[in-house]
C-alpha cells in the first residue's frame, strides 16, 4: 500500500514539475506549440525568444533590429587549425507577412574581413567568405562558419595578390582574398555582413563597416 502511494505521488510530482517548467518558460517569453516539438528542436519560429522575433516590424525598424541581432550575437570560436564565427539568429517577416526564420528566408550570407597590421598600396588585405546561412543546434544562433587557416596557410605559403579557394568538406563555402601581400595577416576584423537570397535579387539585409562598429560593443576579430 505504501509503495502504491509512493508511485502515485511521484507521478503527480512529475506532472506538476512539467507544468511549472512550462509556466516559468512561458513567463520568460518562450513560445511552444507542444513539449514534444520543443524537445525535438523543430525549426519553428515559435521556439525563439520573443525578444528575437522581429516579424511584427517592417522597413527600417525591421532592418535595424535584424542587423543588431546579427552583430550582438556574433561569437568567435576556435579549434585546432581553424577558427569559426557564428552570428545571432532571429525571426523576420516572411513573404506572406508571417514570421520566418532568417536563414530560411535568406539562405546565404557573405562575411567580409580586413587584415590587420599589413597594408600595401594603401589597401588592407580582404577576406570574403560566402557560405550557407544555416541554423545551429541552438536555434537562436546562425551556425558557425569555419575558416581552416592551417590548410589555407599550408596551401598558399606566399599567397597571390588575389586568391580564391574552397574545400570539399565545406559544402557551399567559398573563400576569396584580395589585396594580399607575400605575408598572411594573422588577425582579421569583421567589417561587413550580408544575408541574401540567390533566387530573389533584392532580398537581402546588409551591414557595413561604419554601422557594424556602432552596433558592436567591441571589434569582432578572428586570429589565424
Amino acid at each position: 500500500m505504501k509503495l502504491k502511494i509512493g508511485l502515485a505521488s511521484l507521478v503527480f510530482l512529475a506532472f506538476a514539475a512539467v507544468g511549472v517548467a512550462k509556466a516559468v518558460l512561458s513567463s520568460d517569453g518562450l513560445r511552444f506549440f507542444s513539449a514534444a516539438k520543443f524537445f525535438s528542436k523543430e525549426r519553428n519560429p515559435a521556439a525563439l525568444k520573443r525578444v528575437f522575433d522581429y516579424s511584427s516590424f517592417e522597413g527600417e525598424p525591421l532592418k535595424i533590429r535584424s542587423l543588431k541581432r546579427l552583430v550582438e550575437g556574433a561569437q568567435v570560436v576556435a579549434k585546432e587549425g581553424a577558427v569559426g564565427i557564428g552570428l545571432g539568429h532571429f525571426v523576420t517577416k516572411g513573404t506572406d507577412g508571417r514570421g520566418e526564420l532568417a536563414c530560411e528566408f535568406y539562405g546565404r550570407m557573405t562575411l567580409k574581413f580586413e587584415g590587420e597590421g599589413i597594408m600595401e598600396f594603401g589597401e588592407k588585405p580582404m577576406m570574403i567568405i560566402e557560405a550557407p546561412c544555416q541554423v545551429s543546434a541552438d536555434i537562436n544562433r546562425i551556425d558557425t562558419v569555419w575558416i581552416p587557416f592551417a590548410r589555407l596557410l599550408a596551401d598558399n605559403k606566399s599567397p597571390a595578390r588575389f586568391l580564391e579557394t574552397s574545400f570539399p568538406d565545406q559544402a557551399g563555402v567559398h573563400f576569396k582574398f584580395e589585396n594580399m601581400t607575400s605575408e598572411w595577416p594573422r588577425q582579421w576584423r569583421l567589417v561587413s555582413i550580408r544575408l541574401f537570397d540567390e533566387a530573389n535579387p533584392g532580398r537581402e539585409v546588409a551591414i557595413d563597416k561604419t554601422s557594424l562598429a556602432e552596433f558592436a560593443d567591441k571589434a569582432v576579430v578572428v586570429t589565424f
